[in-house]
C-alpha cells in the first residue's frame, strides 16, 4: 500500500468523524424539540377549542343559535388533543426525563375537562327543556291574544303583558324581571275569563313555573362553564413543559457532549478498522470467492431439490394438497383434482372457497384434525368429501403440520388416497 492511498484512508476516517460531530450538533436534540413542540401544538389547540366552546355556549344561552354539533364536535376535538398531549409526555418519559409533575398538570387538566364536558353537557339538556317551554308558552300566550272569542281586553292585554315579561326574563334573568314574570304569573286567575281559556291558562301557568325553574339552573351551569377550572388547567401545562425543559437543560447539554465525544472516539475507530479491512482485502477476497462458490452450489443444491419435488407433486397418482387452516386452497396437484371430479387443479382451487363447508362431508371431522395437528405435528385419519357432481368418496388422509415462527398452525400438507372400493367391501 502506497503512503498516498494510506493518508486517504485516514482523511476519509477523519471526515467520518467530522460529520458524526455535525449531525449531533446539529440534530442531538432534535427528538426532545419535536416532543416539546406536539405538546405545544396540542395544547394551543385546546386553548382555542376552550375558548370556541365559551363562544357557542353563550350563542346558545342568547338564543342566537340553536345548534349544538359545535359544541360537541369541540368537546370531542379537546378530549383527543389532551389524549395526544399525554400519550406524547409518555415518549419523553421513555427517554429518561423526570416528567412527574408534568404528567400531573395533564392529569389535573384531563380532570378539569371532564367535569367541564359534564357542565357543559348540563347545560345543553336544561336549555333545551328551557327553549321547549318558552316556545310553547309563546305559542300558546299569542294564540290566546289572537283568538278571536270576545276575550276580555283586560285579560287580552294581561297575557300579552305575560309573553312580553317572560321573554324579558328569559333575556336579561334580572330580579326585577323575575318579579315581574311572577306577578303577572300568578295574576292568570282573573274570574272574567271565559270557561273554554281555562285549560290554555292552565298550560300557560305550568311552563310559566317551568321556565322559572329551569332558567336559574341554566345560569348557574353557564357561570360554572365559563369561570371553569379547565382553562386554569390548560395554562398550567405550558408554564410545567418550559419548567421541565429548563431543569432538563443542563443535564442534555451534558448528554449531547458525551455523545459528540463517543461519536468521534467510534468515527476514530472506523477509519482504523477500515485501514485494517483495506490491508486484508487480498485474503478477504479469496474468502469472499469461496463463500460466492459454496453459495453457487448450495443454490443448484436447492434449484434441484425444487425441481425433483415439483415432478413428484405433479405425476403423484395420490392427491397432494396445501390449505390453510380457514379451509383455502394453497396448492393442489392434479390428481387430487381428479379424485374430486375437477378437470384442472385450478379448476378445484378457484371453485372452492371453503374446504370445510365444500369438501368435507362432516365439518366437525376437519376441526378435530386441526386441533390434532396443534398438538401434535402429524395425523390419519379417514373421512368422506364431495366430489363436484355432489357425490362423495372416501378418501385416507395422512396429514402434517406447518407452523409459522411463532408455533402457529400455517398451513395442512396432506396426501390422499381415495378407498371408497376399500370402504364398500367392507360394508358389504
Amino acid at each position: 500500500m502506497t503512503s498516498k492511498m494510506t493518508r486517504a484512508m485516514v482523511v476519509g476516517g477523519l471526515f467520518v468523524a467530522l460529520m458524526g460531530i455535525v449531525v449531533m450538533l446539529v440534530f442531538g436534540k432534535t427528538g426532545e424539540e419535536d416532543i416539546h413542540q406536539a405538546i405545544n401544538l396540542h395544547v394551543e389547540k385546546i386553548t382555542r377549542l376552550d375558548a370556541r366552546l365559551n363562544n357557542s355556549v353563550l350563542l346558545l344561552r342568547a338564543g342566537i343559535s340553536q345548534n349544538i354539533d359545535p359544541i360537541n364536535d369541540d368537546l370531542q376535538g379537546i378530549l383527543i388533543a389532551i389524549k395526544a398531549a399525554s400519550k406524547t409526555t409518555i415518549k419523553l418519559k421513555q427517554m429518561g426525563h423526570h416528567v412527574h409533575s408534568f404528567m400531573m398538570a395533564m392529569s389535573e387538566l384531563e380532570t378539569a375537562f371532564h367535569a367541564r364536558e359534564d357542565g357543559i353537557l348540563r347545560f345543553v339538556s336544561e336549555h333545551a327543556k328551557l327553549r321547549n317551554s318558552v316556545s310553547y308558552f309563546k305559542g300558546v300566550g299569542q294564540d290566546l291574544v289572537a283568538a278571536n272569542s270576545g276575550l276580555p281586553v283586560n285579560p287580552k292585554t294581561a297575557v300579552n303583558a305575560l309573553v312580553l315579561a317572560m321573554l324579558d326574563y328569559v333575556q336579561t334573568t334580572g330580579t326585577h324581571a323575575r318579579q315581574d314574570f311572577e306577578g303577572r304569573l300568578a295574576a292568570l286567575n282573573d274570574p272574567r275569563m271565559p270557561a273554554e281559556f281555562a285549560a290554555p291558562m292552565h298550560s300557560l301557568e305550568v311552563h310559566g313555573r317551568k321556565i322559572l325553574e329551569f332558567l336559574p339552573k341554566i345560569n348557574h351551569w353557564m357561570t360554572g362553564i365559563l369561570n371553569s377550572p379547565f382553562t386554569q388547567a390548560a395554562h398550567l401545562v405550558p408554564r410545567e413543559l418550559l419548567a421541565h425543559r429548563r431543569a432538563h437543560a443542563g443535564k442534555h447539554n451534558f448528554h449531547r457532549s458525551l455523545w459528540i465525544g463517543v461519536a468521534f472516539v467510534l468515527s476514530l475507530l472506523l477509519a482504523w478498522i477500515l485501514l485494517r479491512l483495506y490491508r486484508s482485502r487480498d485474503a478477504l477476497n479469496v474468502q469472499v470467492r469461496e463463500a460466492a462458490g459454496e453459495l453457487e452450489d448450495e443454490v443448484l443444491r436447492r434449484v434441484q431439490t425444487e425441481a425433483d419435488y415439483q415432478s413428484i407433486f405433479e405425476n403423484a397418482v395420490e392427491g397432494i394438497v396445501l390449505t390453510t387452516p380457514e379451509g383455502k386452497f394453497a396448492r393442489a396437484n392434479p390428481a387430487c383434482a381428479k379424485m374430486l371430479g375437477y378437470d384442472t387443479p385450478e379448476e378445484l382451487m378457484s371453485s372452492i372457497t371453503d374446504i370445510a363447508a365444500e369438501i368435507w362431508v362432516d365439518r366437525n371431522e376437519r376441526n378435530a384434525m386441526l386441533d390434532d395437528l396443534r398438538r401434535d405435528s402429524e395425523a390419519h385419519v379417514e373421512v368422506r368429501m364431495y366430489r363436484k357432481d355432489g357425490g362423495f368418496i372416501w378418501v385416507s388422509m395422512s396429514v402434517s403440520a406447518k407452523y409459522d415462527d411463532d408455533g402457529g398452525l400455517e398451513f395442512v400438507e396432506a396426501i390422499l388416497l381415495d378407498i371408497t372400493e376399500r370402504r364398500a367391501s367392507e360394508v358389504n
